[in-house]
């Protein structure tokens, strides 16, 4: 497990909320596992924001960036983040549970035939370096 990548989401060249609780689950999550945390940053101008995302404990963010990011676009963006995932050779990949994020992760799970835990309200590390994801469960 080479890391732990946080996935910055975006909307118009400016970060989403969410983007500030990814970043910082990743970077707590990250030094549990002590691994090194990176965050993917995806749109169509977006090289800017990267210090922004830096203020949340993002040191290295990866950017991809062209017109054809402008809007979100499932293939586009399940493509790009696939390449990053590659070179980066993460473990654990954070997503916002959001809508793109859930079509991003399910997308992504898919063609990385990975495990893939949507809505989770929290992430536990135990002694072993062991993780457990909550989920919400409603009967």
């Amino acid at each position: 497990m080479g890391c732990v990548l946080a996935v910055a989401e975006q909307r118009e060249n400016k970060l989403k909320k969410i983007c500030y609780e990814v970043v910082s689950e990743g970077k707590r999550l990250a030094e549990k596992l002590g691994l090194e945390m990176k965050c993917a940053l995806i749109g169509g101008s977006v090289a800017g924001l990267a210090d922004e995302i830096a203020q949340y404990g993002a040191k290295d963010v990866l950017i991809t960036e062209g017109r054809e990011f402008d809007k979100y676009a499932s293939m586009p963006y399940t493509s790009a983040l696939y390449e990053i995932v590659k070179k980066t050779n993460a473990g654990i990949i954070l997503l916002g549970a959001t809508g793109m994020g859930r079509d991003l992760g399910a997308r992504l799970s898919a063609r990385l035939k990975a495990g893939f835990v949507n809505d989770c309200t929290g992430i536990e590390v135990g002694s072993n370096k062991d993780i457990t994801f909550l989920h919400p469960m409603f009967g």
